[in-house]
């Protein structure tokens, strides 16, 4: 209860919230049972439509991040201002 008020946003999983939308399941406290994960489980491993949207959207997410080398590039930005 405390978190939901501290926490704003719909998701909890980082590509999630990257994405802005769903790409990984998200099993929250009462929601992470056998139950419930093993059926998604199941259809991550197995080649399928929903192991094939994950995929995809791990890839859209990819295209959306850019390259690598984030911290590089960072890295190199702060020591061109620094050196001014």
């Amino acid at each position: 209860w405390i978190a939901r008020l501290l926490v704003r946003g719909d998701h909890i999983a980082m590509a999630n919230i990257l994405a802005e939308r769903r790409i990984v399941p998200e099993f929250i406290q009462h929601e992470a049972t056998v139950d419930n994960i093993l059926p998604e489980a199941l259809a991550l491993i197995e080649d399928g439509p929903r192991r094939d949207a994950v995929l995809a959207g791990y890839q859209r997410l990819r295209e959306r991040l850019g390259e690598a080398g984030a911290s590089q590039k960072a890295a190199e930005a702060v020591l061109s201002v620094a050196q001014r």
